[in-house]
């Protein structure tokens, strides 16, 4: 081939062998692990770095946005919609690997939680949102009044300085070890399980909460921005759970 004696190999097509590969592990938490990570964060004293650290996790969970797309989200990314009965929704434009874009359906929970988190940094001020409260319909009055370029996730000390993608990670890792650490006396498997997870187990959760809850895979592969198929189908443990379960009433 290097001469250009021949054109392809023909050893390409050659069977690989048959050894099995060993199933990938999903590095996700479960839905209760998540409930109990959450709770945490919910009982945090209200600051400003807990709003933020709120709204990350919310964000990344929501969306299933790698660590880098969370640091680059912008307002200008947010792009107003109706749902089927005709009232406004929003989706988010992610810019992902490649600088490809995707796009992901928000929440009206999620839009509302983006709104009010807007609003106590101080953005959007003259809106008639300024309370503190609000509202995931307030949110296009908010994006109308800054700056399209000003980062859903910023700096405590300026709301136009985006957060790089390792302090995110920072931020986030610190939290789930504080986290673990306060459940590790009641439950400690769930606090081993959340003391291992990082950032991107959010995007994994994201997409095993989807497949199980019924989800399509190809709405999720679109979410997620996978490149193929294969990617998306680590998610859907189903047939592994079901044949668990047989096995388990037959010889448990």
């Amino acid at each position: 081939m290097k001469v250009r004696y021949l054109d392809s190999n023909p050893w390409d097509m050659a069977p690989k062998g048959s050894k099995a590969l060993p199933m990938q592990e999903l590095r996700s938490l479960s839905d209760r692990q998540w409930v109990l990570l959450d709770g945490w964060l919910m009982g945090l004293p209200a600051t400003a770095s807990t709003a933020r650290l709120q709204m990350m996790f919310a964000l990344a969970l929501a969306t299933g946005m790698r660590e880098a797309e969370l640091a680059n989200a912008r307002a200008a990314w947010l792009r107003q919609d109706v749902d089927e009965e005709g009232a406004p929704a929003w989706n988010l434009m992610v810019v992902g690997k490649g600088s490809k874009e995707r796009e992901v359906p928000l929440t009206a929970r999620v839009a509302q939680h983006l709104a009010q988190h807007l609003v106590y940094k101080g953005l959007g001020e003259g809106t008639g949102t300024g309370t503190g409260t609000g509202q995931a319909s307030d949110l296009g009055e908010i994006l109308e009044a800054i700056d399209p370029q000003t980062p859903l996730l910023s700096s405590l000390k300026d709301p136009m300085r985006a957060m790089a993608p390792a302090r995110i990670y920072e931020l986030m890792k610190a939290a789930v070890r504080a986290c673990a650490d306060a459940l590790e006396s009641k439950d400690p498997q769930a606090a081993r399980r959340i003391r291992q997870s990082s950032p991107h187990w959010m995007r994994h959760t994201h997409g095993r909460k989807f497949v199980e809850a019924g989800g399509d895979r190809g709405i999720l592969r679109q979410n997620l921005g996978h490149a193929s198929d294969a990617t998306t189908a680590i998610y859907d443990r189903s047939e592994v759970k079901r044949r668990r379960r047989e096995v388990e009433k037959v010889f448990g």
